[in-house]
C-alpha cells in the first residue's frame, strides 16, 4: 500500500523529481534508447538534460521506469 501512496502523491505533486535525478535511476545511461522511449529525438533529450528539466509526461514516463518502482511495483497484466 506504501508504493500506491507514493504514486498518489508524485500525481499530486506540484514539483516533480529533476530530470537528472530520474535519469540516474535508470537501468541504462544511453540517450538514444531513453529518447526512443520518450518518444523524442535524441538532441531534444540533451536539450532537456542541459537544462535539467522536461515536460511533465516525460517525467512521468521516466518515474515509471526508474529502479525503485519497476522493482517494488508489479503492475497486473491487462486483459482485452
Amino acid at each position: 500500500m506504501q508504493n500506491y501512496e507514493k504514486l498518489l502523491k508524485m500525481f499530486r505533486a506540484t514539483h516533480t523529481p529533476l530530470l537528472s535525478c530520474l535519469l540516474d535511476d535508470l537501468l541504462t545511461s544511453d540517450t538514444g534508447a531513453i529518447a526512443r522511449h520518450l518518444d523524442v529525438a535524441p538532441r531534444t533529450l540533451e536539450r532537456w538534460k542541459a537544462a535539467d528539466q522536461a515536460p511533465r509526461m516525460a517525467l512521468l514516463a521516466l518515474f515509471y521506469e526508474s529502479r525503485g518502482v519497476t522493482a517494488s511495483w508489479s503492475p497486473r497484466p491487462m486483459s482485452r
